[in-house]
């Protein structure tokens, strides 16, 4: 198919594709975001871009929003030199469907890289097939490239990789080592290699793409060792009842473990090695940190921290069931993600930022810091006027494809959060800054604001399904190696108990107000 300057579907179809996205919009009843009147440098600049992708990573578990167990040294001290965004909304709650919003600036519902299934019948966590980001987007990666970058990936988790279209753009993709084995020296390992054998004359782009958070969990034992040590001692820990719990597979290398499986029956301990995952995590990045000051390419970078999603860590029950995992809700411990920008003399240091942005917007805002104009009809929007605190208008933000229920969605504008069933037209609505973990449902106290909400996510949903028609999606298959690396990321067989055994899958939804069918 032929590629023009812009985004494209079918490239005959284009135009009517984007009068749908014009046509939609103007339906919508909230205020929406514009694009920021930032003045455009006569010289753009053009920064080398190091793009920081940790896996799994829970916002609250950073020292810079507050955590105070110190996990995290080298990200707050990247919060300490940047900007950071408190409030930011993922727009799915697992990676394929997250990334792929933000590689494209389309909600998952239209680029369709939001699925793993199973055409053999073993149930939904034993996929055969994933749904291939289109070749007709034209992604973050591809514009870079186009405006003279050098691009390159090192990524470690499966979904991301060029078989599923991911690789669009990049002139280098280092995907030998994906599965949740990876560790964030072997990424920091490829981004040295590239570096050094990089053209030193192009400005590059460079997406790392790190796993040391998501389970099964892990952490070497000079983070482990002391920590178990802690949790033995700690009184009145929470028991976790044989099947009652919905949990990611225990490391393979603590499988064995008599100290870990005795452990592993409370969920304190998962939320320890979750939280040890973390701090590793924090240090393999200041070893990425040193390494690049080496080859003297980190000092002027902008650099861009942030994570796909986040993860559920026994707040939330689901089918009854508490659960340490992520892709199966839309509560904020799952789609509010960390988001850090950091580029010396060009961006204030220690800037905190309260208002609600979007992972979708990051393409548009990255191109605009940068001076280069996003594909036109993208849903995505610049927040570059509110980074560098001029006026921006806020819009409600989208999450939706969780793997179990596609049909949940969820919307988040300021402090209010709409989540329900858009199938069953079940809703309910949070005010999460005083409900942190969703359990009062408002709607009934705060009709005008539950119904305003509803119909821009009825309206941004049906345009959504219209965009989507255009879009030729294909699915690739799995290859036995395929599924070794997915029972490795805990995507085949499903979580399991803390016997290690197959739990049941959460069935339930969030507390639901049946919405009236008008107004």
């Amino acid at each position: 198919m032929d590629r023009i300057d812009s985004w494209s579907i079918k490239s005959g179809r284009r135009h009517a594709l984007i009068a749908c996205v014009l046509l939609a919009s103007s339906l919508l009843t909230l205020s929406v975001g514009c694009r920021s009147q930032a003045e455009t440098p006569a010289e753009p600049a053009r920064p080398n871009i190091i793009f920081i992708m940790e896996d799994t990573l829970r916002a609250d578990r950073l020292g810079a929003y507050g955590n105070p167990n110190g996990l995290t040294p080298m990200i707050d001290s990247l919060a300490t030199e940047g900007v950071l965004f408190e409030r930011v909304i993922a727009p799915g709650p697992w990676t394929l469907p997250s990334v792929g919003s933000l590689f494209t600036g389309f909600y998952p519902t239209v680029h369709k890289a939001m699925n793993a299934r199973n055409d053999r019948g073993g149930g939904p966590h034993s996929p055969s097939t994933v749904t291939k980001l289109s070749p007709d987007f034209v992604t973050l990666a591809e514009k870079l490239q186009e405006n003279g970058y050098a691009t390159a990936a090192a990524c470690g988790n499966w979904f991301i990789v060029p078989r599923h279209g991911f690789g669009q753009g990049f002139d280098s993709f280092d995907s030998r080592f994906t599965g949740n084995s990876v560790r964030g020296y072997q990424i920091n390992r490829s981004a040295v290699n590239w570096l050094k054998a990089r053209d030193p004359n192009k400005p590059f782009f460079l997406y790392l793409h790190y796993m040391d958070a998501h389970g099964p969990y892990y952490a070497e034992p000079k983070y482990m060792e002391p920590a178990l040590s802690t949790l033995e001692q700690m009184p009145n820990k929470t028991r976790l009842g044989r099947g009652s719990v919905i949990l990611p597979r225990i490391d393979k290398q603590y499988q064995r473990d008599p100290r870990h499986r005795q452990l592993a029956a409370y969920g304190e301990y998962w939320t320890l090695t979750y939280d040890m995952g973390v701090r590793q995590a924090d240090e393999y990045l200041l070893e990425l940190r040193n390494s690049l000051k080496e080859l003297g390419v980190w000092d002027d970078a902008l650099i861009i921290f942030v994570s796909d999603h986040g993860e559920g860590l026994g707040e939330h029950r689901f089918g009854g069931k508490p659960f340490w995992e992520h892709g199966y809700a839309l509560t904020q411990t799952q789609v509010h993600v960390p988001l850090i920008f950091r580029w010396p003399g060009h961006l204030e240091p220690g800037r905190r930022i309260r208002e609600v942005v979007g992972l979708i917007d990051l393409m548009p805002t990255l191109l605009e810091m940068l001076s280069i104009e996003p594909p036109p009809g993208i849903q995505a929007e610049s927040f570059y006027g509110l980074l560098r605190g001029g006026e921006w208008r806020p819009r409600p933000l989208l999450s939706e494809k969780m793997k179990q229920m596609p049909q949940i969605k969820s919307l988040v504008s300021g402090p209010w959060k709409l989540m329900g069933d858009i199938e069953q037209n079940q809703w309910a609505l949070y005010n999460y800054e005083q409900d942190p973990l969703e359990r009062q449902n408002v709607s009934a106290q705060y009709a005008a604001k539950f119904h305003e909400m509803l119909e821009y996510l009825r309206d941004l949903d049906e345009m959504n399904v219209e965009l989507a028609k255009n879009v030729d999606a294909q699915d690739t298959g799995l290859t036995p190696r395929d599924i070794q690396r997915l029972r490795s990321l805990g995507y085949i067989d499903g979580p399991t108990d803390t016997r290690g055994e197959p739990a049941t899958q959460p069935q339930g939804t969030p507390p639901a107000t049946t919405a009236p069918t008008e107004g």
